[in-house]
């Protein structure tokens, strides 16, 4: 997830001609059903911690990225 995360905000700063909103789209928080979501989900019983694994590693590579060298 975060390679590709990564490397859609270095094409998007690469091709700034193709992309002028400088923008980014990740798949749909809720998409549970296809298996694309990145909302957090209810752990184990008793105690249910939210497993926030998807959007601990977004998070991380939003923190890490630098845009790319020409």
């Amino acid at each position: 997830f975060k390679a590709h995360l990564l490397a859609g905000l270095d094409w998007t700063w690469r091709h700034k001609e193709n992309c002028p909103a400088q923008s980014v789209l990740c798949y749909a928080w809720n998409e549970h059903s296809e298996g694309g979501f990145i909302c957090p989900t209810l752990g184990e019983s008793p105690s249910s911690p939210p497993i926030t694994l998807l959007l601990d590693e977004l998070a991380a590579a939003l923190r890490a990225w630098e845009p790319p060298s020409h």
